[in-house]
């Protein structure tokens, strides 16, 4: 992930219906941890069964203004 500019950003997975909850929960909180300016960074996620799930930013007003993205898994 990287980050351009001056706003945080941070990224979560899960299921659409936790994150949504989860940036709800957030709205009230600072960020714990961000990207910072011109830092890039790598995670590796291992999906241990088929399904959608999405990835968002959940500091105050990045989800809701659409930084979020889903990925699918196929059953192995």
């Amino acid at each position: 992930m990287r980050s351009f500019g001056k706003l945080m950003y941070e990224m979560v997975l899960g299921v659409a219906h936790d994150l949504k909850e989860y940036a709800e929960l957030m709205r009230g909180f600072r960020p714990m941890a961000h990207v910072g300016r011109g830092i890039s960074g790598s995670f590796t996620w291992q999906i241990a069964r088929a399904g959608e799930f999405r990835y968002g930013c959940l500091i105050a007003g990045n989800f809701e203004a659409g930084t979020v993205g889903s990925i699918r898994a196929a059953a192995r």
